[in-house]
């Protein structure tokens, strides 16, 4: 997560570069949040059952597979746009 929102930093500083340009900065910052999306996936299965409540827990197993799969069409969308 952490790397993701460096490297969309380092994006949003450096847009005017010329090798930036040429990769397409939004294009770049799409797939940078699609991994932030799919790392914080992880975060959700760290939830203990000895901590937290049971609702808690529900919401949170059923937030990993829609995390996932969102990051994923977020970052895979920008890669497909690129090529079509």
């Amino acid at each position: 997560a952490t790397c993701s929102l460096l490297l969309t930093f380092w994006v949003v500083v450096r847009r005017r570069s010329q090798v930036v340009r040429a990769s397409q900065p939004l294009f770049l910052i799409m797939i940078c949040i699609g991994t932030l999306v799919m790392g914080s996936a992880i975060i959700t299965l760290t939830f203990d059952d000895e901590i937290y409540e049971q609702h808690a827990l529900d919401i949170a197993c059923m937030s990993t597979p829609w995390l996932g799969s969102i990051g994923f069409t977020i970052a895979f969308s920008a890669l497909f746009a690129k090529t079509w």
